[in-house]
């Protein structure tokens, strides 16, 4: 018979397994209930993790509150620092403490200039959970540090690859929104035209 903690670090990598590649394993909502019963384990009465402000989802609703709900791979993407602080995220990488400072202090002037998903990658490495990126989706990069204290930081791409915003975030909610320039043309795009 598995022992308790053969079954939690079981629901642990299925948890990390559904965060990797959720449509292989019933989607997000397969995720929430592996969820729920590593709070069960560890007896974690807090409550369900989850992102009640449909304003938090998505850096585009803090510019326009008009915008559609987000993809939820963005929203999903939320609560990574949580499920990294109860010691359930296991990434294949992990930034040290230098490299997760050196990307903190850069963030918001590099963001300041058209960048690129490649160039993210180029310029900080392979990041520690990405999700999205095909079919005209935006993709979502997020760099965590091996310390679950310090915020992880986030890049979401358009469809043209191009960044179109990035934060560091705490809990469930973002410190601080850097939407770049092209973030911006798109918000102006999707206005609708007063007439």
């Amino acid at each position: 018979m598995r022992t308790a903690e053969d079954i939690r670090e079981h629901l642990i990598v299925t948890l990390n397994s559904m965060f990797k590649r959720p449509g292989m394993y019933g989607g997000w909502l397969a995720a929430h209930t592996v969820i729920d019963m590593l709070e069960y384990v560890d007896g974690v009465d807090e409550g369900r993790i989850s992102v009640v402000d449909s304003n938090a989802r998505t850096p585009e609703r803090f510019v326009d509150e008009r915008l559609p709900d987000p993809r939820s791979d963005i929203y999903h993407s939320l609560f990574l620092p949580r499920l990294h602080q109860r010691g359930w995220f296991r990434p294949d990488k992990l930034l040290t403490s230098a490299e997760h400072a050196d990307l903190v202090e850069a963030l918001e002037l590099w963001v300041s200039e058209v960048r690129s998903q490649s160039d993210v990658i180029e310029s900080f490495g392979t990041p520690s959970w990405a999700h999205g990126g095909w079919q005209g989706s935006p993709r979502v990069m997020v760099y965590a540090a091996a310390d679950a204290a310090r915020p992880m930081v986030y890049f979401v791409a358009a469809e043209d690859e191009v960044i179109v915003a990035a934060w560091a975030a705490e809990n469930l909610f973002p410190i601080g929104l850097n939407v770049t320039t092209r973030g911006k043309e798109l918000l102006a795009d999707r206005r609708p035209v007063v007439g």
